[in-house]
C-alpha cells in the first residue's frame, strides 16, 4: 500500500439521450427540423447525419461512435459504457440511473468518458509502464512491472468522483516478496497524501478484494479500509467491472465479474482530486474509463 500512496504524493498533482418531442407543421422539411409524428427529421445538431440516420439526433457527433452498441451515440449516452433501449434518468441530471452513483438524487456530471476507439486522446495522458492503445482498448502490456499507472491528461479536477473501468486480464507476473498481482483504480489530490483506492488482487492462491482511504492534513491523519477474499477469478482472460464512489456519505468499492457482485466502504474526508489506473504485476487491458462528478 506503501506503493499506492506513493502515487498520490508523486505523481497526482482534471448529456443525456432526449427523444424528439417537438410538433412542427407537417410540410415543413428544412435543415432544422426537430419532429413529425413523433420521429426527428432534418438535422437540428448540424452533424450532417438525418434524422433516424443520427444516433444522437440533438447532440452533434458525426463520428456516430456508440460504445455499448445500445443505438445511444456516446455524445448523448447516460451511460455510455452498459447498453440499454431506455436509457432511464429518474434525478434528471444527465447520468443514467445504471450509472448514476445517487440514482435518486440531482446534481451529478459526466466529466469523461473514454472508450479507446484509438490513441489520439490517451497520446496526452501521463503514464508510467508499458501502456498502448489497441484494437479499441488500452492494455499494460508487460506482466513483470511491479508499478504501472497511468493518468488522464490534460488532468481535470472531480469534487467526488465516481470512477468506472472494464478491464480483462492479460497475463499475470510472478509474486516477488511483497509484490503481487493487483488491478486497481484510484482517485486522489493533485500532490499531497490523499487518495481512495479499490483493487482486486491475486494473494497467497486467493483472490482479495480491497477498499482503502487515506488522508493525511495539519488536522488529522486517517486510514481506513477493509480486505475480503473475493469469489471471483484473477486469471488471464478474466473480466471485472470496477467502481470507486464517492457519495458524500462514504467511499464505495464495487467490483463485478459476470452474477458475481461485491461492495465495501471505507471512510470518505476530502475527495477533490483526479484518477488513474494502476497495474502490479499483471498485464491487463481497460475496455473503457467513465467518470462522474457526483454531487455538484
Amino acid at each position: 500500500m506503501q506503493r499506492m500512496t506513493g502515487l498520490a504524493l508523486a505523481v497526482l498533482a482534471g448529456c443525456g439521450f432526449t427523444p424528439g418531442s417537438l410538433a412542427i407543421d407537417a410540410g415543413d422539411t428544412a435543415t432544422g427540423d426537430v419532429a413529425r409524428d413523433g420521429q426527428i427529421v432534418g438535422d437540428p445538431d448540424g452533424d450532417g447525419l438525418l434524422g433516424a440516420a443520427d444516433n444522437c439526433p440533438l447532440v452533434a457527433n458525426a463520428n456516430q461512435l456508440d460504445h455499448d452498441t445500445d443505438a445511444h451515440g456516446d455524445a448523448c449516452d447516460r451511460c455510455p459504457h452498459l447498453p440499454s433501449s431506455s436509457d432511464p434518468d429518474v434525478d434528471g441530471d444527465g447520468v443514467g440511473d445504471d450509472c448514476d452513483p445517487r440514482p435518486a438524487v440531482g446534481g451529478d456530471a459526466i466529466v469523461l468518458f473514454e472508450g479507446f476507439y484509438d490513441s489520439t486522446t490517451f497520446s496526452t495522458w501521463i503514464e508510467e509502464g508499458a501502456w498502448s492503445v489497441s484494437d479499441g482498448v488500452l492494455t499494460q502490456t508487460d506482466p513483470d512491472d511491479n508499478f504501472a499507472y497511468v493518468v488522464p491528461s490534460p488532468t481535470f479536477t472531480v469534487a467526488r468522483a465516481a470512477l468506472t473501468v472494464g478491464a480483462r486480464i492479460v497475463e499475470l507476473g510472478m509474486p516477488r516478496m511483497s509484490d503481487e498481482p493487483t488491478v486497481a483504480i484510484y482517485t486522489g489530490t493533485v500532490g499531497t497524501s490523499q487518495g481512495y483506492l479499490c483493487s482486486v488482487r491475486a494473494s497467497g492462491g486467493a483472490v482479495q478484494a480491497q477498499v482503502y482511504s487515506y488522508w493525511e492534513d495539519q488536522d488529522s491523519n486517517l486510514n481506513d479500509g477493509t480486505v475480503v477474499v473475493w469469489p471471483g477469478m484473477l486469471a488471464a482472460n478474466s473480466e471485472l467491472r470496477m467502481t470507486d464512489a464517492h457519495d458524500g456519505a462514504g467511499h464505495h468499492c464495487t467490483l463485478s465479474q459476470g452474477t458475481i457482485t461485491t461492495s465495501l466502504t471505507a471512510l470518505q474526508g476530502p475527495t477533490s482530486g483526479n484518477i488513474a489506473l494502476i497495474t502490479e504485476l499483471v498485464s491487463a487491458s481497460f475496455d473503457y474509463v467513465f467518470v462522474v462528478n457526483a454531487g455538484l
